[in-house]
């Protein structure tokens, strides 16, 4: 066994064995990424839904919309279907009524991911609910 290995080594071989995996590996990686590519995707008008509202308050006002730049496989991209994309705003740490600075989370399906969120944070405007008393 020793005798072949030297054999192997001093022939050459090695480093065509080296070469030929390297150019698999890159020949695999090519076809793979040429197979499903990453694109991007600009979603310009996704409305922002408040969660987590507060006992005792309400969203005075409507919150707008962001715009979402995703990133992904195309087969994921294109696959997207409407409302699988969700901009959110979590309000259950504000305890007071007023205007508040609330960063926007984007909830996207697996293997997508969010490259950008335009605005990343809104103006959120809270007021103390009134009990409707007829």
């Amino acid at each position: 066994m020793p005798t072949s290995l030297r054999q192997f080594l001093d022939t050459g071989n090695l480093f065509r064995f080296i070469l030929a995996l390297i150019l698999a590996f890159a020949l695999w990686a090519w076809v793979t990424n040429e197979q499903d590519p990453e694109i991007s995707k600009v979603l310009p008008a996704v409305p922002v839904v408040a969660t987590d509202v507060p006992d005792g308050f309400a969203v005075i006002g409507t919150l707008g919309t962001v715009e979402i730049r995703l990133q992904g496989p195309r087969s994921r991209i294109n696959a997207l279907e409407e409302g699988a994309v969700r901009a959110t705003v979590d309000l259950s740490d504000i305890e007071e009524p007023g205007l508040h600075q609330v960063r926007v989370s984007v909830d996207v399906p697996s293997g997508v991911r969010v490259r950008s969120v335009q605005p990343s944070q809104i103006t959120v405007q809270l007021e103390r609910a009134t009990g409707s008393g007829s």
